[in-house]
C-alpha cells in the first residue's frame, strides 16, 4: 500500500519570526498536518488542542499505530522525539558535524554517519521522527508534514536521509522586531534564547547577533538542497500581501494554500511551547508592530548596524 506521506514541509527561522503563524496556515489546508516542533516531543506533552499528548485522541491514536507498526506495545511518544543537543565544540565528532551541515547531504550521510557518532545520532533520530510521520500521515490521510522545529542541523538532516520528499521555508522577519520579541518574551516568560544558558535578559547586541547568526546557519545549512526545494518567506508578507504569498505559498507546496483573516488554533494538534498557543483561541493574520514605540532609537540604530548587510539581503531596509 503506497505510503499517504507524500512531502515533509520544514521550516526553517529564528524564534518569534512568525513561524506559529505559518505552521497554522499551513494547517489550515486539509491535506496539511500541522505537528508544530517534533523536536520537543520528549519534553513538552501538551497539544495545542488544550489537552496533554495522552489525552489527546490524535495523539493517542498515533501512540497506538507506532505500537501496531513496531510491535512494542510499551513504546511511549517520547522515544521518538529528535536529538536537540549537540557535543561540546573542542572534540572531533562537532567539526565533522558542522561541516556536514555545510556541505553535506544524501550522498555523503553513509560516511558522515561512519565518521561521527554524533552524526549518527541525529541520523538515527530523523529516522524516527520520519516513521512518525509515516504513522501521522496514514491516520490522517493528509499528504504533507508541517514540521517548524526551526533548527538548521535538523533541517539538514532531514534532508540527508529523505531528500525525494524534503522541502524547506526559510522564514524571516524585520530584525528590529525580532529583537524586541526576544525581550518582550523574556520578561513574559523567563527564557528566550540568547539568554537560555545565562538566566538572565539579553542584551540588544547579543539578540542582533542571534538573529544574524541563526539565519546564516539556516542558509548554510540548505545550501545543497536544491533551489526548487526551498523558498524564502518573509512573515511581513504572509500579513501585507496574503493573496500573493498564497500564490506562492500554492505553488511551491503543491497544494491550494489560502490565507484566512483568522485561525482557530485548538483545532490543530501541533506541539508547541508558543504561549499565543495555549492562551488563545483564535489568531488573527496581522502584522505585529509594537516594537515601534517600545524599543528607543539608540536600540534601533544598534541593531541594524548589527544585522543591516544581511536584512538588506533579505529585503528590509
Amino acid at each position: 500500500m503506497p505510503s499517504a506521506f507524500q512531502r515533509l514541509l520544514y521550516i526553517g527561522s529564528t524564534g518569534y519570526s512568525g513561524s506559529t503563524l505559518l505552521e497554522s496556515i499551513l494547517g489550515t489546508n486539509d491535506q496539511c498536518v500541522n505537528i508544530g516542533e517534533i523536536c520537543k516531543l520528549a519534553s513538552w506533552t501538551l497539544c495545542t488542542c488544550d489537552q496533554h499528548t495522552y489525552e489527546c485522541p490524535f495523539w493517542i491514536d498515533v501512540l497506538e499505530r507506532l505500537k501496531k507498526r513496531s510491535g512494542n506495545p510499551q513504546t511511549q511518544l517520547k522515544e521518538w522525539h529528535i536529538q536537540r543537543g549537540r557535543a561540546a565544540k573542542a572534540v572531533l565528532p562537532f567539526n565533522l558535524h558542522d561541516l556536514f551541515i555545510t556541505a553535506g547531504g544524501p550522498g555523503t550521510l553513509p560516511l558522515a554517519r561512519l565518521l561521527s557518532k554524533e552524526i549518527a545520532d541525529f541520523n538515527a533520530g530523523c529516522k524516527r521522527a520520519l516513521e512518525l510521520f509515516e504513522v501521522i500521515a496514514e491516520g490522517s490521510k493528509a499528504s504533507v508534514i508541517v514540521d517548524s522545529s526551526k533548527d538548521p542541523v535538523l533541517l539538514k538532516h532531514f534532508y540527508a536521509e529523505d531528500p525525494s520528499r524534503f522541502k524547506v521555508i526559510h522564514l524571516v522577519r524585520d530584525p528590529i522586531a525580532t529583537c524586541y520579541s526576544f525581550f518582550k518574551n523574556f520578561a513574559r516568560d523567563g527564557v528566550t534564547y540568547p539568554s537560555e544558558k545565562t538566566g538572565r535578559a539579553p542584551t540588544i547586541e547579543e539578540t542582533a547577533r542571534f538573529w544574524v547568526n541563526r539565519n546564516r546557519k539556516i542558509e548554510l545549512s540548505y545550501y545543497t538542497v536544491p533551489k526548487h526545494q526551498r523558498l524564502l518567506l518573509k512573515y511581513e508578507d504572509l500579513c501585507l500581501k496574503p493573496e500573493e504569498t498564497a500564490r506562492k505559498l500554492s505553488d511551491f507546496v503543491g497544494l491550494e494554500i489560502s490565507i484566512p483573516e483568522e485561525i482557530a488554533l485548538k483545532q490543530q494538534h501541533a506541539i508547541s511551547g508558543n504561549p499565543m498557543r495555549l492562551s488563545q483561541n483564535v489568531i488573527r493574520v496581522k502584522l505585529n508592530e509594537d516594537w515601534e514605540s517600545k524599543l528607543s532609537p539608540k536600540d534601533r540604530a544598534t541593531i541594524h548596524q548589527i544585522t543591516a548587510t544581511l536584512a538588506r539581503k533579505y529585503g528590509y531596509p
